[in-house]
């Protein structure tokens, strides 16, 4: 782990040795570094990577450049190779950390894509970590004008990689100029940027390097936006990039950046709208603002900092002379519309992409603009240029209706005016519950001990969640993004088969809630797959709390259609990774609620080892056959599992103890490779408790106890690290009836009472925090029954009578008493009345 202490004296001898002359530079550091030779060299190394420092700021990270240079040429020699599934082939760019290729999917499925691998030479922490974050930033992001991500993984000398859609297309602005198009042409070409750029910020995304080659337009007019490595999440640590700012390495280029860029200053989506501003003025003006290729950094900061840029209308009459300019006319609206966009002041810029792109369409459409002052002779003007054939008859009506229009003109202020305010506390929550559960949440999710603050941060969210459900517009987008926010609350209150507080009944509300909105969403627009798969997920969710409380064929209804919506999406995308791992998480989830016999299930046993068996195929089919990433591993070790179970079920237990350490293996490798992944943790100490139990159903009852003892020091580990995790409660509750029943067949009741009381006492802390979690109950009214027949048949007084029976009464009138459990209730009231 770097030392931030170091750190920060390497960044300030950094900054000081580049302000001195090259003839300087040694010795100064020599003698500054005495007492720390080996700070000498990273310092010299990083002042080397900052020269010359002009051509690495003008051309930092394009994703796509001339496959003729010179560099390219020399970066080329991996053609061929296989990443994955995937064979690499022509280069199609390099950037300050990674290089993409053109590659395509070996074996029955080809397809063009792009792939991104860490560059040789730059693997160092903090270039992994960003790489990391551009991975993360590309999942999240799904829209028809961003590239997308399809895939990832680590190449055989653990190289990360990502692949991307593969975009054939030329940078917006010299498409634009090949295609001659005119003034409007370039700004309807230009909304579906705003709309893209609009779409992150939504996802508090900020690109930070917007610019015309980051911006390609295929052949057919659509738009793509690319290059995410050096994106921010906001809020997000920049995990050293301030530095990579300030030096080679660094992630702007001066003629697109904001004034808060150049002087290195926190960066919001504002700084991103002043990007496209220069992006739309070389567009329309065919120059940039200002001229900086050959700019010191001093001057740099100068100009773009304190000199305002010329009207795009005067330059591009410099520009853009004779039959040029009588295309490329520019409006003194055009010219409002971009000097308000290149504004110094962030907060003097427009508020949001949305704007930004709402102002272009008045332009289009011929009406007043918001960058311009609202005058009455401006919007007459504007009038009479839209509606010049009405204009008289409009008059002659208007004479007679200007004493109704001023009072309705008051009224219609106040309507605009609660209807704005209405709209910006909307985008207010949305932005703050994006913060609360998009950033802050998944930063914690991870981390043992996190349950405590993930319900902290999600109560936040959830408050202000419900101060506009009951009002919202008919937004797709914005009602998908509300339906996710209940769905991660109802994660954290009472996902059943996750870690969270336990509280079925708080999270089968928001699971409704959030399914509401997301069916509302889909409704508008059925055809976006994002957002299909968010209806999936949260009727997946919504089952299993379902099921846990009692409801188990309606569990089964809604995982039958999460699998439906699942298995749609995974036909469409026949090479993605990401959607066919979905449909067979799908479907082993359905399966656990047909017939696995440790969870609410209908019985169905057969369908249950069936969808198993599914699950198995597609993970050993392409595209996941050749995945190794966290999650395709992840779900192999749980396919290993439940079918061992199955193997228990039909008394194979031989064949379940081997297909039990295959599960094993395959998790303790995950483990190893993840050691602060509580789920990976978790799902080891699970494996040895199925250890535990096949070995005493063989008889062997000293290897068992071992088993469960490594299973109990896993729950253990996790309890202390999470005491409010309702999934630790359940596994410590099972793990001593897994004791229990060893020590009965042992046929020492003594050790076997002792945990007996340890399971009643993990299932009562289970169900203070939901009385309705079905297993939860199951679990207690069993460990009664169990000390209450030993109790019994020893002659003494059976402990809990009255309370086990009543609740086995209530399971009974529920229809989850088994008839082997009804039986041993029938035995101990018989003994009981003896």
């Amino acid at each position: 782990m770097t030392d931030p202490t170091r750190w920060e004296r390497t960044k300030r001898l950094l900054d000081l040795l580049l302000d001195l002359p090259a003839a300087e530079r040694e010795p100064y550091l020599r003698e500054a570094t005495a007492d720390d030779p080996s700070l000498y060299d990273e310092v010299m190394a990083l002042a080397r990577t900052a020269e010359p420092e002009i051509d690495a700021l003008e051309h930092p990270a394009a994703l796509y450049l001339d496959p003729e240079q010179e560099e390219m040429e020399r970066l080329a020699g991996r053609e061929g190779e296989r990443v994955g599934p995937y064979r690499l082939g022509r280069l199609l760019g390099q950037g300050g950390m990674g290089v993409v290729y053109e590659a395509e999917r070996t074996g029955d499925v080809g397809g063009s894509v792009a792939i991104k691998l860490i560059k040789g030479g730059m693997d160092s922490a903090l270039v992994a970590r960003r790489f990391h974050r551009e991975r993360r930033i590309l999942a999240r992001l799904t829209h028809p004008n961003i590239a997308h991500f399809i895939d990832g993984g680590v190449t055989d000398d653990d190289r990360p990689y990502f692949v991307m859609e593969h975009v054939e297309g030329t940078p917006i602005d010299t498409f634009c100029d090949r295609v001659e198009m005119g003034v409007d042409g370039r700004i309807r070409l230009f909304l579906q940027v705003l709309e893209a750029v609009g779409f992150a910020h939504r996802n508090l995304v900020v690109h930070r390097d917007l610019k015309p080659s980051n911006i390609l337009v295929r052949e057919d007019g659509a738009v793509k936006l690319l290059d995410f490595g050096v994106a921010k999440v906001l809020g997000e640590p920049d995990a050293g990039d301030a530095t990579l700012t300030r030096f080679g390495g660094r992630v702007l280029t001066p003629s697109y950046s904001s004034p808060e860029q150049i002087r290195g200053e926190p960066v919001s989506t504002s700084t991103d709208l002043y990007s496209l501003g220069v992006v739309l003025y070389e567009l329309l003006a065919g120059r940039r603002p200002f001229d900086l290729d050959r700019a010191s950094m001093a001057e740099v900061e100068r100009v773009v900092s304190h000199e305002e840029p010329t009207r795009p209308s005067q330059a591009a009459q410099r520009t853009m002379p004779g039959p040029t300019l009588a295309r490329r006319r520019l409006t003194p609206d055009l010219d409002a519309i971009l000097l308000k966009a290149l504004r110094k002041e962030p907060d003097r810029r427009y508020t949001n992409a949305e704007a930004f792109h709402d102002d272009l369409c008045r332009y289009l459409d011929r009406r007043p603009v918001a960058a311009r002052r609202g005058t009455v002779p401006y919007r007459l003007e504007r009038f009479l240029r839209r509606h010049r054939a009405g204009v008289v008859a409009a008059s002659i009506v208007g004479l007679v209706l200007v004493a109704a229009s001023i009072w309705g003109g008051r009224q219609m202020a106040e309507v605009r005016r609660q209807s704005a305010l209405a709209q910006q506390r909307v985008a207010d929550v949305r932005a703050l519950v994006n913060t609360l559960l998009f950033e802050i949440h998944d930063e914690v999710a991870a981390l043992p001990g996190s349950t405590g603050a993930r319900k902290l941060i999600l109560d936040r969210a959830h408050e202000r969640l419900a101060a506009v459900t009951d009002s919202l517009p008919d937004d797709p987008a914005l009602l998908m993004e509300l339906a996710e926010a209940y769905r991660r609350l109802g994660e954290v209150e009472g996902r059943p088969t996750g870690p969270s507080l336990g509280d079925l009944t708080a999270a089968r509300g928001s699971f409704m809630e959030g399914l509401a909105l997301a069916e509302r969403a889909v409704a508008l627009d059925s055809t976006h797959y994002g957002r299909l798969r968010g209806l999936g997920l949260l009727h997946e969710r919504l089952a299993g709390t379902l099921a846990f409380v009692g409801e188990v064929e309606a569990g089964v209804d809604h995982s039958t259609r999460a699998q439906s919506i699942y298995e749609r999406i995974a036909t469409a995308f026949p090479d993605s990774t990401r959607h066919q791992l979905t449909a067979v998480i799908g479907r082993i989830n359905l399966s656990d609620f047909q017939g696995h016999p440790s969870f609410p299930n209908l019985g169905r046993v057969e369908d249950a080892e069936a969808g198993y068996r599914e699950a198995q195929r597609r993970l050993d089919a392409p595209p996941l056959r050749a995945d190794s990433s966290y999650g395709v591993v992840r779900y192999r070790g749980l396919v290993d599992e439940r079918l061992a179970r199955m193997l228990r079920v039909r008394g194979s237990l031989e064949e379940s103890r081997a297909q039990y350490r295959a599960s094993l293996a395959t998790r303790e490798r995950l483990h190893a490779a993840y050691p602060t992944d509580d789920d990976a943790w978790r799902d080891v100490g699970v494996t040895w408790q199925n250890l535990c139990s096949v070995g005493q159903g063989l008889g062997e009852a000293d290897a068992a106890i071992a088993d469960c003892d490594r299973a109990l020091e896993v729950y253990a580990s996790r309890f202390q690290a999470d005491s409010l995790n309702a999934q630790t409660l359940s596994d410590l509750a099972s793990v001593h009836d897994s004791y229990q029943e060893l020590h009965i067949a042992r046929g020492d009741t003594a050790r076997a009472l002792e945990h007996l009381a340890e399971m009643i006492t993990w299932a009562d802390r289970r169900l203070a925090r939901d009385p309705n979690s079905l297993p939860a109950r199951r679990t207690r009214l069993d460990a009664l029954l169990t000390r209450g027949l030993i109790v019994a048949r020893r002659g003494s007084g059976v402990p809990e009578l009255e309370s086990t029976l009543a609740l086995a009464d209530a399971l009974d009138d529920e229809g989850h008493l088994p008839p082997e459990d009804q039986a041993r209730v029938a035995e101990l009231r018989r003994l009981a009345m003896e």
